[in-house]
Parts: C-alpha cells; sequence; structure tokens
C-alpha cells in the first residue's frame, strides 16, 4: 500500500453480538483472499478517550469490495468513511512507535486463537482501556493476499529446507525434556499445518501518543508486550525493531507502507485482528 495511494478510511461500528468473534473473522479473510488478488487492507485499532474503535483502511477503488464482504459475514455492522485520525500534529505530543517481526522462520506458526481460553485480544484491549483520557494508542495490522502459487510454494520449500537445516543448530533444544528428534518432528507439522491456511503478507505497527515522551514510550512497551501473549516456546515469538520517534516512522504508519512483511496464515491473522464481541470486551465501538 504505497503512500500515492488514495486510501479511505473506514470505521466499522461492531454488531451488538459476534459469537466466535475470532473464528467469524478467519471466514472472512478466507473470502477476502479470494477477491483482493494481492492488494492490501490495513486492519487498524485506535484507543482514544477510552474508547475502542475499529477501522479498515483500503484503497478507494477497492473499498466497495471491501464493504461487500464485511457486510456478508457482518450484516448488522455500520461503516463510516472517516478522515484519518493519524494526523501529524500527534507527534507533537508525546509519541513513539515500533514495528513487530517474527523472531523465527515465518513458517512457523504464533499462538492461535483456539488456543486461547478468552478472546486472543483481551490482553490488547486491557492495555487499551488503561490509557489516559487524552491519549490516543494505534495499532496497525496491514495484510496482504499472497495468491497460492508456484512462488509462494517454492518459497515455501526452500525456507522448511533451510530451516531444517538450521534446527540441527538449536543448541538448547537438546537441553529440553523432549528430544531434539521429537521437537524438530513437531515444528515440521505445525510448519506443515501452517502451510495449509490461506497466506497473508503481514507487517504490524504500534504507536502511543501520550502526554510525555517518556509516557509515550512506557505505555507502548506495555502494548509491545500485550502482543507477546501470542508467543509460543518452542514455534514463534514476535519481537520489536525498538522505540521509534521519526517523522519517518509516522509517515510510513501514515501512508500505510507496506514493505518489510512477514507471512501469516489466516487463522493466525484473525488471532490478532478481529472484531471482537462487544459483550465480552469492553469499551469498544458498536452498534446500539
Amino acid at each position: 500500500m504505497a503512500q500515492h495511494h488514495a486510501n479511505v478510511v473506514l470505521l466499522i461500528r461492531i454488531p451488538q453480538e459476534v459469537p466466535r468473534a475470532a473464528g467469524v473473522f478467519e471466514q472472512f479473510l478466507v473470502n477476502l483472499h479470494e477477491i483482493l488478488h494481492g492488494h492490501p487492507v490495513s486492519f487498524e485499532i485506535l484507543s482514544y478517550n477510552q474508547h475502542i474503535y475499529f477501522h479498515a483502511v483500503i484503497d478507494k477503488k477497492y473499498q466497495e469490495l471491501l464493504e461487500g464482504q464485511i457486510y456478508a459475514i457482518y450484516p448488522f455492522a455500520e461503516i463510516e468513511v472517516i478522515p484519518d485520525y493519524a494526523n501529524q500534529q500527534m507527534t507533537t505530543r508525546g509519541f513513539a512507535g515500533t514495528e513487530l517481526f517474527l523472531q523465527r522462520s515465518d513458517i512457523l506458526p504464533i499462538k492461535e486463537f483456539h488456543e486461547f481460553e478468552a478472546d486472543s485480544l483481551a490482553g490488547i484491549v486491557a492495555v487499551l482501556t488503561r490509557a489516559a483520557q487524552d491519549d490516543q494508542v494505534w495499532i496497525q495490522i496491514l495484510m496482504r493476499p499472497i495468491p497460492d502459487d508456484w512462488k509462494l510454494n517454492f518459497m515455501r520449500k526452500l525456507k522448511m529446507k533451510f530451516h531444517s537445516f538450521r534446527l540441527f543448530f538449536r543448541i538448547k533444544n537438546y537441553f529440553k525434556l523432549q528430544t531434539a528428534k521429537g521437537l524438530r518432528a513437531m515444528e515440521m507439522e505445525a510448519a506443515k499445518k501452517k502451510s495449509a491456511k490461506h497466506a497473508y503478507g503481514v507487517m504490524v505497527r504500534l504507536a502511543y501518543v501520550g502526554s510525555t515522551q517518556q509516557r509515550a514510550v512506557n505505555q507502548l512497551d506495555a502494548l509491545v508486550k500485550a502482543f507477546y501473549q501470542f508467543n509460543t516456546i518452542d514455534l514463534n515469538q514476535f519481537r520489536a525493531s525498538g522505540v521509534k520517534r521519526s517523522k519517518s516512522f509516522f509517515e510510513r504508519y501514515k501512508h500505510r507502507v507496506h514493505d518489510k512483511e512477514f507471512v501469516l496464515g489466516d487463522a493466525e491473522a484473525a488471532t490478532i485482528f478481529h472484531l471482537p464481541d462487544p459483550q465480552g470486551v469492553p469499551h469498544v465501538v458498536h452498534v446500539l
């Protein structure tokens, strides 16, 4: 999603009830994968005045396609075009941002929503609801449907071979209760299961706007740690790129620059972003 595209920002008011929230959004991503044909969309969360807003940002020429898919899965949702909340004036206050990456090869999955007892976004929402009245929290998750063609399958096979080679040199595996051979088998099975899912090229950006620079940095750290709930001990983990305070980070956020992606399956993507059930997640802006 290059900066010169004419993006449109859509505010999504969530229906009053969304049973199986993450599972429903996974189906939405399956459908979207077949329609967008490699064109990126950004799913975003804004916390402001202790309310939590869900957005989608996409090139204007794909707006109707995206809205149609949202209404198909969430017929009682409300969608409104709004001005972009990513306002450069925010950077004159305390402002800090970062990008998340995967610690290991993206053939290995992160924790998926069905492994959580509650909504997989609950830990993130807990951080958002603790933001001060005038603070803002920005979460941007860019997703690009990756066509299931020879390029994707070739890269998967290449990554699998490289990963198998590296596994022999992961010394810490030999100090675990499971055998190294058992861990290798577990990882390869997890990679095989992930490869059966629809693939999305994903980028994650986080930002905090606070009353002071130090507050923004501290609260951003809490938000980053909330994403660590998706980490698994033996498979994959998120890591942060370090705190960014520069104008260039804001510009990348504002223009939804999509250039350093990692691959997630549709279930993993639905784990880190979905429209939650307002009955179980507080402060979410929903249809009245």
